[in-house]
Protein backbone atom coordinates (compact mmCIF):
# COMPACT_ATOMS: atom_id res chain seq x y z
CA UNK A 1 0.00 0.00 0.00
CA UNK A 2 1.37 3.68 -1.22
CA UNK A 3 1.05 6.48 0.73
CA UNK A 4 -1.73 7.85 -1.43
CA UNK A 5 -3.51 4.72 -0.11
CA UNK A 6 -3.44 5.13 3.47
CA UNK A 7 -4.65 8.92 3.54
CA UNK A 8 -7.56 7.85 1.20
CA UNK A 9 -8.64 5.26 3.22
CA UNK A 10 -7.67 7.10 6.52
CA UNK A 11 -10.02 10.38 4.83
CA UNK A 12 -12.75 7.51 3.98
CA UNK A 13 -12.56 6.84 8.01
CA UNK A 14 -12.84 10.03 9.26
CA UNK A 15 -15.41 10.64 7.09
CA UNK A 16 -17.87 8.10 8.28
CA UNK A 17 -20.33 6.48 5.67
CA UNK A 18 -20.94 10.35 3.80
CA UNK A 19 -18.08 9.60 1.54
CA UNK A 20 -18.84 6.79 -0.38
CA UNK A 21 -16.71 4.93 -2.99
CA UNK A 22 -16.60 4.17 -6.86
CA UNK A 23 -14.53 2.06 -8.29
CA UNK A 24 -11.25 3.58 -10.00
CA UNK A 25 -12.16 6.72 -8.17
CA UNK A 26 -9.88 9.25 -6.34
CA UNK A 27 -10.39 10.94 -3.20
CA UNK A 28 -10.58 14.41 -4.84
CA UNK A 29 -13.26 12.94 -7.43
CA UNK A 30 -15.18 11.47 -4.21
CA UNK A 31 -15.62 14.89 -2.33
CA UNK A 32 -16.94 16.31 -4.98
CA UNK A 33 -19.28 14.02 -5.94
CA UNK A 34 -20.10 14.05 -2.82
CA UNK A 35 -20.81 18.20 -2.61
CA UNK A 36 -22.51 18.12 -5.36
CA UNK A 37 -25.05 15.36 -3.73
CA UNK A 38 -25.29 17.70 -0.86
CA UNK A 39 -25.84 20.68 -3.18
CA UNK A 40 -28.67 18.67 -4.54
CA UNK A 41 -30.16 18.25 -1.59
CA UNK A 42 -30.33 21.48 -0.28
CA UNK A 43 -31.47 22.31 -3.64
CA UNK A 44 -34.45 20.15 -3.30
CA UNK A 45 -35.35 21.11 0.22
CA UNK A 46 -35.51 24.86 -1.11
CA UNK A 47 -37.37 24.29 -3.71
CA UNK A 48 -40.37 22.24 -1.86
CA UNK A 49 -40.40 25.08 0.34
CA UNK A 50 -41.12 27.77 -2.57
CA UNK A 51 -44.10 25.21 -4.24
CA UNK A 52 -45.79 25.16 -0.19
CA UNK A 53 -45.24 29.12 -0.21
CA UNK A 54 -46.11 29.77 -4.14
CA UNK A 55 -50.12 30.87 -4.61
CA UNK A 56 -49.79 30.88 -8.73
CA UNK A 57 -50.50 27.62 -10.10
CA UNK A 58 -48.47 27.83 -13.09
CA UNK A 59 -45.59 28.79 -11.20
CA UNK A 60 -46.04 25.85 -8.86
CA UNK A 61 -45.78 23.54 -11.91
CA UNK A 62 -42.62 24.90 -13.19
CA UNK A 63 -40.75 24.53 -9.48
CA UNK A 64 -43.14 20.86 -9.55
CA UNK A 65 -40.85 20.22 -12.42
CA UNK A 66 -37.73 21.64 -11.56
CA UNK A 67 -37.68 19.37 -8.22
CA UNK A 68 -38.52 16.20 -10.19
CA UNK A 69 -35.36 17.01 -12.51
CA UNK A 70 -33.36 17.63 -8.91
CA UNK A 71 -34.84 14.60 -7.79
CA UNK A 72 -34.20 12.37 -10.56
CA UNK A 73 -29.78 13.82 -10.58
CA UNK A 74 -30.27 12.87 -7.13
CA UNK A 75 -31.14 9.33 -7.48
CA UNK A 76 -28.66 9.24 -10.07
CA UNK A 77 -26.48 9.64 -6.97
CA UNK A 78 -27.45 7.16 -5.25
CA UNK A 79 -27.58 4.46 -7.49
CA UNK A 80 -23.41 4.66 -7.97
Amino acid sequence: MDMDGIYAGLVRQIAGGTLSVKQGENIKQSVERDEERTRLQKQIVKLEAKIRKERQLNRQIELNAELRKSQKKLEEFDVY
